[in-house]
């Protein structure tokens, strides 16, 4: 399960099914060279792709489905009070 920076369990307000495009979010972070080289300066990790898949297939567990993605949307002032992810997305609440 993913956590915060705290070791708390991560909570989040909307689940959103990934299974029909983990091929191309795989792809397209792969495509992400700053971010590789900056994972390999910073904590010696050259296996992102696969940390995405694995976070993947566990947040797919918490929703039912192979693959899965968790969000949280600030909903403090200013910000709006709807939950647009959920709206725009047609996403499953948590």
């Amino acid at each position: 399960m993913e956590s915060t920076s705290f070791g708390e369990p991560a909570k989040f307000s909307v689940m959103v099914d990934t299974t029909e495009v983990i091929e191309v979010k795989a792809e397209m972070l792969a495509c992400h060279e700053s971010q590789r080289v900056w994972l390999q300066q910073q904590h010696g990790m050259d296996h992102y792709v696969e940390e995405m898949r694995h976070w993947s297939l566990e947040m797919g567990k918490r929703m039912g489905v192979e693959h899965a993605e968790g969000f949280r949307q600030h909903m403090g002032h200013p910000y709006p009070q709807s939950d647009l992810l959920v709206e725009t997305l047609g996403a499953k609440p948590a």
